[in-house]
């Protein structure tokens, strides 16, 4: 019982470090996927605001460039955040798997 969790443990242990190990290797990916964030609710603000406005007054040509801008720089960064959390998304693990004794003849 005391070797069953003395594996267990190594295994646990071994598991916390490879973990620690990724999330400090993906950290500044982490943050710049917080900053995307962030842009993205800020363009989805704005892009409201104009559908907003333009349901009630119509829009320009001005007006309408600039709310086909912001829907393509949202869809760009969407594209990135999308690629950016693929690649930093996977993480490994060590999983144990028992192995069986072999009993030698003496």
């Amino acid at each position: 019982m005391k070797q069953i969790l003395t594996y267990i443990g190594v295994f646990i242990i071994i598991n916390v470090v490879l973990w620690g190990g990724q999330e400090l290797y993906h950290y500044n990916d982490n943050k710049e996927l917080e900053q995307i964030e962030s842009e993205i609710a800020s363009l989805d603000i704005e892009i409201k605001s104009f559908e907003s406005v333009m349901d009630r007054y119509g829009a320009s040509q001005k007006d309408y460039n600039t709310y086909t801008k912001n829907i393509d720089e949202r869809n760009n960064l969407v594209e990135k955040y999308n690629k950016l959390a693929e690649d930093t998304g996977s993480r490994w693990y060590l999983i144990p798997i028992p192995m069986g004794r072999t009993k030698s003849i003496k």
